[in-house]
């Protein structure tokens, strides 16, 4: 697929961040559930602890974990996602409040889903 090229090439971080979104749309439109979730996993490894776009990949990381049903996994990288975007908010960073607003309510729902599973 040529998205998966453009993202084996040099990117800037912006621009990585827009192909892997394509990359991911045009897989789940093809029917290749597995795949996304392998493309964001990567991008998880791969991506700076330090970059802009980090905790946007975790809350992809945690969507494709909770879809394959791996609520732990999902809850961790939720989880690791707040907790980078809320050091950048409290650094006067380029995340709103908005991000941080939104991980939480992810990190709580993924927690009431763990206790319903275990109950």
């Amino acid at each position: 697929m040529c998205f998966e090229r453009a993202l084996a090439g040099t990117l800037e971080e912006r621009d990585r961040w827009r192909v892997m979104r394509r990359c991911v749309r045009q897989y789940r439109v093809i029917g290749e559930d597995g795949r996304p979730r392998a493309l964001w996993e990567d991008a998880a490894r791969t991506c700076s602890d330090a970059g802009r776009y980090r905790p946007l990949i975790l809350v992809e990381v945690a969507k494709a974990r909770e879809r394959a049903g791996d609520p732990a996994g999902a809850r961790a990288a939720a989880e690791e996602a707040l907790r980078i975007a809320s050091l950048d908010l409290a650094g006067a960073a380029q995340h709103s409040s908005l991000i941080v607003d939104r991980l939480r309510r992810r990190v709580e729902r993924l927690d009431r889903r763990s206790v319903n599973v275990l109950s």
